[in-house]
């Protein structure tokens, strides 16, 4: 999901003809907020609007439940290919979910 939000606000600052690096999305987010709100009035408003929606799902995505449920993170190799087939469905919203609808 956060990967979708920070696309679309990429194509929004590339009509917007900012040409910064946002691979991160807290750098995104401090650039909004610190830089672009300031100067909102320069731009189109139907786009910087666009452009604050994404930003704005990304703060939530970052500061929802479920992300404040996480305390530990165990990153590991499986061998199983039963288990690495299955690695999408235990994910909430993963794209590797068989029971995704896109």
């Amino acid at each position: 999901m956060i990967a979708h939000h920070l696309k679309v606000a990429k194509e929004k600052l590339e009509i917007l003809e900012i040409k910064e690096n946002f691979d991160n999305p807290g750098k995104l987010i401090n650039f909004f907020e610190t830089k672009l709100k300031k100067v909102e009035e320069k731009y189109d408003k139907n786009i910087f609007d666009d452009l604050a929606f994404q930003v704005e799902s990304i703060k939530k995505l970052f500061t929802s439940s479920k992300s404040r449920k996480i305390s530990k993170i165990k990153i590991y190799h499986e061998l199983n290919p039963i288990k690495k087939a299955m690695m999408g469905n235990w994910v909430d919203g993963s794209c590797l979910s068989f029971y995704n609808e896109v």
